[in-house]
């Protein structure tokens, strides 16, 4: 399967957008693209179906909102993203910018800009040791115009996109294991995984059963599933791993 093929699967997906992370992961036939398929219908969640979005947050300094020194200033955005998972993919770009601060913390947006846009450059990224399948892109921008988003950028997006992804995502991880190593384990948790992407993703019973949902999908892991590339893939799944573990005992400490 190439990137263009996978596309072209995604497409004739339908259902929500948990149904259509775990049937394109059942579709695939590696973890890169049914990685793919979750960060897709997260990003659908968030922004819409119908393009392929990417989302432009991790700066030099990393993620963290006090990190972001991309500014929106009248409509146009100017800074660089070093890192954006399928970046050299995309046809938009959900870009978290700044515009100023607000009662001593960095107040946020997200515009929408196109990728072909004046003023955005991509730059192609080396591939990863694993998933090299799965393209990702430095960003540069130069007072690119785009659509603001309502709202704030952390609260609205930023901070919810990485429960949406992680449920997501994993729910493609959910479809893979249906077509190489189904089991009524595997189904179950893939059920309930589509029915908790509908929920708000800020509600703390959300993260404390997504932790318990990821502790049980990974222990479907051992033994490796016979997924082609799978232990070259692995490595895929510990991304952000910290920041996972840390919303989580957030969220068992929270009403």
């Amino acid at each position: 399967m190439t990137l263009e093929r996978w596309w072209s699967m995604y497409q004739d997906l339908t259902g929500s957008s948990g149904e259509r992370a775990r049937a394109g992961g059942r579709a695939s036939d590696r973890l890169g693209f049914a990685f793919a398929s979750g960060y897709q219908a997260a990003a659908e969640r968030m922004f819409g179906a119908g393009r392929k979005t990417a989302l432009c947050a991790t700066e030099a300094g990393g993620n963290h909102p006090r990190r972001i020194q991309t500014t929106l200033l009248d409509g146009r955005v100017t800074g660089e993203k070093t890192f954006v998972t399928l970046g050299t993919h995309a046809d938009r770009l959900a870009v978290v910018a700044r515009v100023g601060e607000r009662d001593g913390r960095p107040d946020l947006r997200v515009v929408l800009v196109e990728a072909d846009a004046p003023g955005v450059t991509l730059h192609a990224l080396p591939a990863l040791p694993f998933v090299p399948e799965i393209p990702h892109a430095r960003v540069v921008l130069d007072g690119a115009l785009g659509e603001v988003l309502p709202g704030d950028g952390y609260l609205g997006v930023l901070k919810p996109f990485r429960t949406v992804e992680d449920i997501h995502v994993h729910l493609g991880l959910l479809g893979l294991l249906e077509r190489y190593a189904p089991s009524p384990a595997v189904t179950t948790l893939a059920d309930q995984l589509v029915l908790l992407a509908e929920r708000p993703p800020l509600d703390p019973q959300v993260h404390r059963q997504l932790g318990e949902s990821i502790d049980r999908a990974r222990a479907l892991l051992d033994p490796p599933p016979p997924v082609p590339h799978f232990e070259r893939d692995r490595p895929l799944l510990q991304i952000a791993e910290n920041a996972r573990r840390k919303r989580r005992e957030k969220a068992q400490t929270s009403s």
